[in-house]
């Protein structure tokens, strides 16, 4: 993770375009929208997301499937999610892994490492490998609930502060206005 930064919007649509498979949208925007680690994104199955009444509104991954297996982790399954899951599922022609790879099974964390690289590399991002979904989206959950480390150490499923507050980007140029902006009464 280290050295790995969060994504802009921009870089994330060059992306998306870049990634002509469904499977492959789905599963970039998946993981930007979920914030799951990609071994927890490859475990995931049709039925845990969607179902007869379409995609479900709560995605939960299982317990076993967690880093540390301590318990499993849900989190609501974002509207801009919804319509890159769709075109997915109807692409399917097994209905078990969500993500299958072209021999059976799910794919692997080795062929979406190169099948995000080579989007990145289309898209003109800087590649820092698949733990940017992640990144992404603990910046980006970190602002939407106020900075808050404790809610956003709840959102990414750490068991520790410090691993929340490594995922966490922390500009110098922020860093230097804050300290400009300190006022003696």
């Amino acid at each position: 993770m280290k050295g790995c930064n969060p994504l802009t919007d921009s870089e994330i649509k060059r992306i998306t375009n870049a990634l002509t498979c469904p499977r492959d949208r789905c599963l970039f925007i998946l993981g930007i929208y979920t914030g799951f680690r990609i071994s927890e994104l490859l475990s995931i199955k049709v039925n845990d997301i969607y179902g007869k009444g379409g995609v479900r509104k709560e995605l939960r991954v299982a317990r076993m499937y967690i880093k540390g297996k301590r318990e499993s982790r849900s989190t609501p399954v974002h509207p801009d999610a919804k319509p890159f899951i769709l075109e997915h599922v109807k692409c399917l022609t097994q209905l078990h892994f969500l993500f299958p790879s072209k021999k059976g099974g799910a794919l692997d964390r080795t062929s979406v490492h190169k099948i995000l690289k080579t989007a990145f590399n289309k898209a003109r991002v800087r590649f820092s490998g698949t733990h940017s979904m992640r990144k992404t989206f603990a910046d980006r959950i970190h602002n939407a609930l106020g900075q808050d480390v404790f809610k956003t150490q709840q959102a990414l499923g750490h068991s520790r502060i410090t691993s929340t507050t490594a995922y966490l980007s922390f500009k110098d140029s922020e860093i230097s206005s804050g300290i400009l902006s300190i006022k003696l009464k």
